[in-house]
């Protein structure tokens, strides 16, 4: 899985997204963008940021094509810049 996704700092904590995340090496990929704000703050470890956003899938291409739903991402940045990301999602296929 590789995921793509530049990102838009719009004030201290809050921030929007859109991106692309692409499973194996076929054409499978699934294009989202940030439900509201996400938010990205200090944590209880000083080398670490914690963070949480939405996204909804806008579309799907390959075995995703007409993929409509909702992932939620819960995550750390290091001060290193180490991102570990956790996501669940439930997607409905047309």
């Amino acid at each position: 899985m590789a995921l793509c996704s530049p990102c838009l700092e719009r004030q201290q904590y809050d921030f929007q997204e859109s991106g692309t995340i692409t499973f194996g090496r076929g054409n499978y990929r699934i294009h989202f963008s940030t439900v509201g704000e996400g938010y990205l703050n200090s944590s209880a470890d000083e080398r670490l940021k914690h963070g949480t956003v939405s996204w909804k899938v806008d579309r799907g291409e390959g075995q995703f094509e007409g993929a409509r739903g909702l992932i939620t991402s819960n995550f750390t940045v290091s001060d290193t810049g180490e991102v570990v990301d956790h996501n669940f999602g439930v997607l409905c296929v047309k």
